[in-house]
């Protein structure tokens, strides 16, 4: 057989290092692009208070305000995961990405409710252009066998990227007014935009690699169509439903937590936002330990794992509930890090692990998505509505009956699988 020569194995080498180059280059990229987009998504939870009381909003209005940005991102995810396919993820991701940073600019411009409201809906659209033309592009460049570890050095990005808004935003609300807790953010998240739009190749092929592997992208097929085939699988029917009751706290904990601080604690808003960082930060290591703990104790079954945490985040809803208003400020705290990793662990064993054990696992996961966001929307508008008639403790104990009903869920889809299985 005859041996490569010195020439064309230099050749396959340097071209092997161009890869690589350029893989850390697409990764680097998509991982800051993905944590910008929440400067100018979770930034409303934190300039809330001080929008409260300088437009005279009352709980209703507030909580309506957020529903409406859930709600169109729910329905982003079916309608833009679909779009985003079949679209050029260099352009479709960064039209998303300016649109979203000038609907801040305007809505930190503006004062009239109704234009608000359509502002940070259409913000909630334009945010859903994001996530699945971005993991469509990691999926391009790297290998596939390789997920795992991709998945685990990318999910950060989605942590850091809460954590740096709610600071940031915080700081701006309190040195700067809340106008600027938008301004600002959207202005780096525009840089981001062009960034993303001057770096970003979606393929090997477009920055002038040959294709290395044969993949063929799945039939395209109308959102209905998709939609219904989900719905016909009872195991997914359940997951949905577990995701929308146990967003309705994940996402009820990070558009209210820094106001529920404000209010109950009398914490200033630059402090409550770095309090409230509790959520996302121990979210993160729920969502790190609740994979560990599903492949080592459960063979890989979601549910059992799913049914543990909804009881670890109902048992810190009932904490909430005994601890006296305006006391014991660092129980509260532990309190929100103990719902945000259990809430996040769910997230993870629902929206990442799951899709995994399916044929069509991108599908899977947007609808999946699309329910949790359901939850967040409903949350938001229930929310604010209890807190319109009552108190915290109303809200508390919302959160907590639909805790409990997710384990009680989780209990039953577990057995019925069980039953099923030969």
């Amino acid at each position: 057989m005859a041996r490569p020569s010195v020439e064309s194995t230099a050749g396959v080498l340097s071209v092997d290092r161009r890869v690589r180059r350029w893989q850390w280059r697409i990764f680097g990229i998509a991982w800051l692009a993905y944590a910008s987009f929440y400067l100018c998504r979770v930034n409303l939870a934190v300039a809330l208070p001080v929008i409260r009381a300088d437009l005279s909003w009352d709980s209703r209005t507030a909580g309506l305000v957020g529903s409406a940005f859930l709600w169109v991102y729910a329905l982003g995810q079916l309608v833009n995961g679909v779009l985003g396919q079949r679209a050029n993820a260099r352009w479709f991701v960064g039209v998303g990405m300016l649109v979203s940073a000038l609907c801040n600019v305007a809505f930190g411009s503006a004062s009239a409710l109704p234009l608000m409201i359509i502002l940070w809906a259409l913000n909630g659209w334009v945010q859903s252009m994001g996530w699945g033309p971005i993991i469509k592009t990691i999926h391009s460049w790297f290998d596939p066998r390789r997920r795992g570890r991709i998945a685990a050095l990318f999910s950060p990005c989605f942590v850091l990227g809460h954590l740096t808004a709610w600071a940031a935003g915080g700081w701006l609300v309190s040195r700067f007014g809340w106008r600027y807790a938008f301004w600002l953010p959207a202005s780096v998240f525009g840089g981001v935009a062009l960034v993303w739009v001057v770096g970003i190749r979606p393929t090997p092929q477009a920055a002038g690699f040959a294709a290395t592997s044969e993949r063929v992208d799945p039939p395209s097929v109308s959102i209905a169509h998709t939609l219904g085939s989900l719905l016909a699988q009872p195991r997914l029917r359940w997951a949905a439903l577990i995701c929308i009751l146990s967003s309705m706290i994940k996402d009820g904990l990070t558009l209210w937590a820094p106001t529920m601080l404000v209010d109950a604690w009398q914490m200033p808003v630059e402090g409550a936002a770095l309090a409230a960082s509790a959520v996302p930060l121990l979210g993160l290591a729920g969502s790190l330990l609740a994979g560990w703990a599903t492949d080592r104790f459960f063979r890989s079954h979601e549910m059992p794992g799913v049914a543990g945490l909804s009881l670890i985040l109902a048992a810190a809803m009932a904490g909430f509930l005994l601890l006296p208003g305006d006391k014991d400020l660092w129980v509260a705290v532990l309190l929100l890090g103990l719902s945000g990793m259990a809430a996040y662990g769910i997230n993870a064993l629902l929206l990442t692990s799951l899709p995994l054990s399916f044929g069509a696992p991108a599908a899977v996961a947007g609808f999946l998505d699309f329910s949790s966001y359901v939850g967040g929307g409903i949350s938001a508008l229930v929310a604010g509505q209890l807190l319109a008639r009552g108190s915290w403790d109303a809200v508390y104990g919302y959160w907590l009956a639909a805790t409990l009903l997710a384990a009680f869920v989780a209990v039953a889809s577990q057995r019925r699988i069980a039953a099923a299985m030969p």
